[in-house]
This record gives structure tokens, C-alpha cells and sequence, in this order.
């Protein structure tokens, strides 16, 4: 059945021209767009009902992606985007009239106040997730994170050596202290001169031992 509806799909497509095949997509688009729209409505109303507890699932997630069996990605931001619909409802009518789209809905929603609400929207309809995270970007400014020294971890080994001899600590057991050296150290210290003896020298000092 699925293959025969594909392959009628696909017979009227090919007997289209460019111009209308270009029409008829930009309407499928709309179509698609509004069946969307009416989704994210049931999925509100569903929502707000909790009725997914009475198909013995947990949450409305669980319910799209079990029994509706969306994708866990479709499912979030149609559910996010009902949830936004509920407390402004401008935001169906700009899904609907193809204003907005789901990704931007799910981008300018925690900005969204009911004083800002139209304003937000009005900002963003017809943008692109780039420049809407730009134009947001604008409007709502984060604060700089607060610069953070972190401690880098050290090879392994080198805490404990560092722990066990640190600069000017004395070294237990393996000898004397520096106090204990500095103790028995020469107060000064005489200069020791050295003599220089010839091969021939030698030899006559040897000979006058011998005799």
C-alpha cells in the first residue's frame, strides 16, 4: 500500500514542470508547516490533560517517542514548543504562518516574558538559528564568566616527592642536618701551596734515600 502511494507521488511529480514542481513544493512546505503547527497543538492539549498516564507512560516524551514514535529529537522540541504555545499563544500563529520555525522557538523560549513576549517574536520571525542566536545575542548580553585558576594535575609521582623535599627541609635519616654541618664547618680555611718536582729531582731524592 505504502509503495503504490510513492509511486502515484512520484508519477505526478514527473509530469510537472519547473515552474510547477517549484509551486507545488513551496505548498507542500506550507501544508507541512500547518500540520506541524496542529501537532504541537494536540501535543499541548495532551500535555496539559496529562493524559499519557492513562497509556501507562510517564511523561509526554516517553508518549511521542513510544507510541506517536517520534525521534527523541523531534519529540523534544515538539513538546518544548507546545509547552511555549500554551503561554503564548502568538507563538502557533508565527508556526503557522511559517514566522517561525521549531529551532527558533526553542532558541528565543527562555528569553521570553510576558512583557517581551511579542517583541521577541517580532525579532526573531523569518531568521535563520544563526542569526537568531545572534540577534539574541544582542538583545539578552551574558556576563563574562569570572576568570578561574585551576590546579593542573601533576604527573604522577611528583606530588609525593614534592611533599617529601621541599625547598630548605631537612632530609630525616639520610644524614646529618645543615645545621649539624654548619657546626663542624671551618671557620676559615688556609690555602694549601703546592711544589713542583722534576723527573730529575726525583731521581736524586730516591738515590739519597737509598743511601
Amino acid at each position: 500500500m505504502k509503495n503504490d502511494i510513492k509511486n502515484v507521488i512520484v508519477e505526478r511529480l514527473n509530469t510537472l514542470s519547473d515552474t510547477q514542481l517549484l509551486d507545488a513544493l513551496q505548498s507542500a512546505v506550507q501544508t507541512e508547516r500547518q500540520s506541524t503547527a496542529a501537532l504541537v497543538a494536540h501535543i499541548a492539549e495532551v500535555d496539559a490533560r496529562r493524559l499519557y498516564l492513562e497509556r501507562a507512560k510517564p511523561s509526554m516524551f516517553s508518549y511521542c517517542v513510544d507510541v506517536l514514535k517520534l525521534s527523541e529529537q523531534a519529540a523534544y522540541l515538539r513538546i518544548h514548543a507546545a509547552r511555549l504555545t500554551r503561554r503564548y499563544p502568538a507563538a502557533l500563529a508565527g508556526l503557522a504562518a511559517r514566522r517561525l520555525h521549531l529551532t527558533a522557538m526553542k532558541l528565543d523560549g527562555p528569553q521570553m516574558t510576558e512583557e517581551n513576549s511579542e517583541a521577541v517574536l517580532e525579532r526573531v520571525s523569518g531568521k535563520s538559528r544563526r542569526a537568531i542566536e545572534q540577534k539574541l545575542a544582542c538583545l539578552f548580553p551574558r556576563e563574562d564568566a569570572p576568570s578561574q585558576l585551576r590546579r593542573l594535575p601533576a604527573k604522577r609521582g611528583h606530588d609525593r616527592a614534592v611533599r617529601e623535599v621541599q625547598p630548605g627541609a631537612e632530609l630525616s635519616g639520610a644524614g646529618p642536618s645543615r645545621s649539624e654541618l654548619s657546626s663542624h664547618a671551618p671557620s676559615t680555611i688556609e690555602p694549601v701551596s703546592f711544589s713542583v718536582v722534576t723527573p730529575r729531582e726525583r731521581t736524586r731524592s730516591e738515590s739519597s734515600r737509598s743511601e
